[in-house]
């Protein structure tokens, strides 16, 4: 479990706004811990310097949806508990307005590293844009390709699975600002779903439990949040601990009332949604692995899929049995990775541990120099042909 706990808004200086999406703000600042109290130390008793942090706040008009704090939340607690060197550190969270406690809730914030390499979408665009230089090369494509593959089988390999639900491009950024050198790590968990190990025993034996504690326990949501905040100082509760204690009754209420592995629903980015997905129908850490496939398409290919990316059709087309084309010259074994993680049939695709080790052969096999060989243009961008 990493970070250092409860961030002081004070000790944040804004530089600049990194990005905006539909929820969130995240913008760059700077991070002075509060070492001269002791409070922010490494294992070796030093005073933590002073660093780049990447803040995500939610929109105010967001924020006042149940739902949409709950995810926040969830985000938070999940991502403390995160310890990989794939996944975007988190270091931790705090409110910047303590004058009361709908202040509090209102200006919540979570501090991550910071990412100076931006996000792959931007670097692909980048080299789309000019293709009389090589940006990046296959040797990184393939770098990236492996560092993304250990944060998912980290992920799915976890007890409880961990099921990311929103890969794409946008969502897996670089640390380094030279292309050549920089690592990839998976970024926003805020679609995420946990997933518990089957136990079909337990699971009747909490359907049969009394229906009026379920929906008590379902219930728990911004109103327990905000009890738990205002009274943390009896119970010497942090802000990160209740938000802790907050996802942990939320988690325990939904595995009480749903069928372990029994997920559904549309969650994510159209261009990136696996056909079970799409359908509404019962999925698992698989869906991950579809959108894996569309990654490693769009970044070999220089290609973005779809100049939209939330266009329905072309998800209700890749539902139906559609991939795009894979190039001839490309490949056989990277042209056999991705139908394999494109498979209609979710228990076919390939387990992250198997993806690894294919690309572990092909890097061996010296696949990445044989693409760069190749006279390679980017593929068209229309997301329906």
């Amino acid at each position: 479990m990493g970070g250092v706990g409860d961030i002081k808004g004070s000790d944040l200086k804004p530089l600049r706004k990194l990005g905006e999406g539909a929820f969130a703000v995240v913008e760059e600042a700077v991070y002075t811990p509060p070492s001269w109290e002791g409070q922010d130390r490494t294992p070796s008793g030093k005073p933590i310097a002073p660093r780049r942090v990447a803040v995500k706040r939610l929109k105010p008009a967001i924020i006042d949806h149940e739902g949409d704090l709950e995810s926040f939340i969830n985000e938070i607690a999940l991502l403390r508990k995160l310890a990989n060197r794939r996944i975007v550190e988190y270091i931790g969270v705090g409110s910047s307005d303590l004058s009361s406690e709908e202040a509090k809730r209102k200006s919540m914030f979570l501090v991550q590293e910071f990412m100076d390499g931006g996000t792959l979408k931007k670097l692909v665009s980048r080299q789309m844009l000019d293709m009389s230089r090589h940006i990046y090369s296959f040797d990184d494509a393939f770098r990236w390709a492996v560092h993304v593959a250990e944060g998912l089988e980290y992920l799915h390999t976890s007890r409880p699975v961990v099921i990311h639900r929103d890969l794409k491009l946008e969502n897996i950024l670089l640390k380094g600002t030279d292309p050549h050198m920089s690592e990839a790590k998976i970024a926003d968990f805020g679609l995420v779903a946990i997933v518990r190990p089957r136990d079909r025993a337990l699971h009747e034996k909490l359907e049969a439990s009394d229906a009026a504690q379920l929906q008590r326990q379902q219930s728990v949501s911004r109103s327990t949040f905000m009890r738990m905040m205002s009274s943390r100082k009896q119970l010497a509760m942090s802000p990160q601990e209740a938000w802790d204690e907050s996802f942990k009754v939320n988690q325990l209420a939904r595995m009480r009332t749903l069928p372990p592995q029994q997920l559904s629903g549309r969650t994510g980015s159209y261009m990136y949604m696996a056909p079970e997905m799409y359908r509404q129908e019962a999925y698992t850490e698989k869906v991950d692995v579809f959108s894996y496939g569309v990654i490693i398409f769009e970044v070999c290919a220089i290609s973005i899929a779809g100049t939209e990316e939330e266009i329905e059709s072309y998800a209700a087309k890749v539902s139906r049995g559609y991939r795009p084309p894979l190039p001839a010259a490309w490949p056989e074994a990277l042209r056999r990775l991705i139908a394999a993680c494109w498979e209609q049939d979710p228990a076919l695709r390939p387990s992250m541990a198997a993806v690894k080790e294919a690309l572990a052969r092909m890097q061996a096999e010296g696949v990445p120099a044989e693409m760069q060989k190749l006279a390679i243009q980017p593929m068209c961008q229309c997301a329906i042909c």
